[in-house]
């Protein structure tokens, strides 16, 4: 198929599915004060969802370790646990109030999801492989007034100095829940049986969620999203989905849906529940079509790829380091046929890896796509045989999502001219908590600054070339140069630091930093690691720390990061080739 005729065939789709009394008709609305348009015929908030998928009682919603929880289950003991919640927090001031959700993929994380936002209160969704002072801190910005743990992260927090109600979630083995004077999950949500989840009513532009991310001056910062938001970025991902579909019939024939129809739509759950990629894309998806989540609770490519068989997933995302974990393991004898599609999300995929990818899963679609957390998730995606012949693109762009590729002075540039990338639309987040200067940064007259390079082609379709501000990306997550440099300077024996992220196979990038220590002073790397442990959640500890006499600075004094990078890949070039 032609380029000419891939184009034709997008815009034919798109017309079809946003036509009026189509799933995917749109309107404009005034959504923070600006025009965007808008999905009418879906769910318009997340208990929408929750009342449709609660129709789905007698359906598996999650497995984990051969241990199957219903849908009756799962909304029973949301329902149950709501109840306690709105007791605690008090009736009248439940709206609006935020309760933090920490703990690693489990089905009480999705539990307490469902339960906090069916009450209408506002779910803060915590990175729970940070540090107890990367937790307070999110508890903090959040004005969170109860936490819902697992027991690890209730350990955590309980030698810390936050002082917040905790609903502490045994780990089936030890329940440290009364030592740690906080309230039993398993107790709260005793009666579910008993229970039926009743959500309250929520208008679109209410709180729903607080998702953390990287920004570009380095902490975490946390994105609060609507309603509106939420199911706009939903609604992204299945109006991705609906424009594979011919891509699937073309591979596979229409035949491939009946076969899947056969059994439950299965995804694998490999992403953590507090990204968009988990928590969008896998787990609110599921709910809207009545799937079941297969929940992998940590990594482990032997055994993903024995579910994804076994369970006869039909979807799976995952970073690319997963793949490339997967990729080298032996696989034959194992039948995949179940699998219809797999996506890439956490960073860029390289052709290299992309090939690969589709040798080891000849009948399943490939799909990429561009997003940020920020922006709820991605804006544009690409699939199948036109992303075989468009590698190195994004996609084309969602119809209800506007961009600009603007230069230095914010001059929209030529087609094929690379500019940062700025986008518009309802999806977006409304604010970073308690940090207006950094939200008028990004949010500008509607748009979001994405700090990320990229140009459009002739045929409309979105390249991401570089990135603008100092984020590593490595293993699908983001890690901020700024952070890891204000550990290494809080050292008594550093003078000047500079993190930047370097080529890795498996993780796409890993994180190096160079230090030049005060005269006088001796330290090593592993103590340097050591010093870093103790300040930054493990992912972000960098894998290589290069002592040097100075850093590369420009006339204002600056560091050259591109030099200094150059410098450090041409020493390793000429000795091991690794770093």
């Amino acid at each position: 198929m032609t380029s000419t005729e891939y184009h034709a065939g997008f815009d034919d789709a798109i017309s079809v599915l946003t036509a009026p009394g189509a799933p995917f008709e749109m309107r404009t609305v005034e959504v923070q004060g600006h025009p965007c348009r808008v999905f009418c015929n879906g769910p318009q908030n997340l208990c929408d969802i929750y009342r449709l998928a609660s129709t789905h009682a007698q359906r598996t919603l999650t497995v984990i370790d051969d241990q199957l929880m219903s849908y009756a289950e799962v909304f029973g003991k949301a329902a149950a646990l709501g109840q306690f919640l709105t007791e605690k927090i008090g009736k009248p001031n439940v709206h609006g109030n935020r309760i933090a959700i920490v703990m690693s993929n489990r089905p009480e994380w999705m539990i307490s999801f469902i339960a906090v936002t069916a009450i209408g209160a506002t779910a803060v969704l915590v990175n729970s492989r940070g540090t107890m002072a990367e937790v307070e801190a999110a508890l903090d910005e959040t004005d969170s007034v109860m936490v819902i743990a697992d027991e690890r992260r209730a350990h955590l927090l309980a030698a810390g100095d936050k002082s917040c109600p905790m609903i502490v979630v045994s780990n089936g083995e030890t329940d440290s829940t009364a030592r740690l004077g906080n309230f039993s999950f398993t107790e709260v949500t005793h009666g579910w049986a008993r229970a039926t989840l009743e959500p309250v009513s929520v208008q679109p532009d209410d709180e729903a969620i607080v998702m953390f991310t990287s920004g570009t001056t380095g902490k975490s910062k946390a994105a609060l999203f609507s309603h509106r938001s939420v199911l706009t970025g939903l609604a992204h991902i299945q109006l991705s989905g609906a424009l594979v579909r011919p891509h699937i019939v073309a591979l596979r024939g229409v035949d491939a849906f009946g076969a899947a129809e056969a059994h439950q739509p299965a995804s694998l759950l490999a992403f953590p529940l507090f990204r968009v990629s988990g928590c969008y894309a896998v787990f609110l998806t599921s709910l809207m079509r009545g799937g079941k989540i297969v929940i992998l609770p940590k990594w482990d490519a032997a055994v993903a790829l024995t579910l994804i068989a076994q369970e006869h997933i039909a979807s799976f995302s995952g970073a690319p380091a997963m793949y490339w974990d997967m990729l080298r393991l032996d696989r034959s004898g194992r039948r995949f046929n179940s699998l219809l599609s797999v996506g890439v999300g956490g960073q860029a995929l390289a052709p290299a890896l992309y090939k690969e990818i589709a040798t080891a899963f000849p009948l399943a679609v490939l799909g990429v796509g561009y997003g940020m957390t920020e922006c709820g998730g991605t804006v544009c995606a690409i699939a199948g045989e036109e992303l075989d012949s468009h590698v190195t693109a994004s996609g084309r762009v969602f119809p209800s999502v506007d961009i600009r590729i603007v230069n230095e002075e914010d001059v929209e540039v030529p087609l094929g001219e690379p500019g940062e990338i700025l986008v518009r639309g309802a999806m977006l987040m409304r604010e970073y908590c308690k940090q207006a200067h950094a939200t008028a940064e990004v949010l500008q007259e509607g748009w979001l600054r994405t700090g990320d390079i990229g140009r459009l082609d002739a045929e409309g379709y979105l390249h991401v070339v570089d990135r603008k501000k100092y984020i590593v990306i490595s293993g699908g997550e983001n890690i901020s140069c700024n952070e890891v440099e204000a550990a290494v300077m809080e050292h008594g024996c550093v003078a000047q630091t500079a993190a930047f992220g370097v080529p890795d196979d498996r993780l796409g990038e890993q994180i190096v930093v160079a230090v030049v220590l005060i005269e006088g002073k001796a330290l090593s790397e592993h103590a340097l690691k050591q010093h870093l442990g103790e300040r930054l959640a493990a992912y972000k500890v960098p894998r290589r720390v290069v002592f040097l006499a100075s850093l590369p600075v420009n006339s204002t004094q600056k560091v050259m990061r591109h030099e200094l990078r150059r410098q450090i890949l041409a020493q390793v070039d000429g000795a091991t080739g690794t770093v």
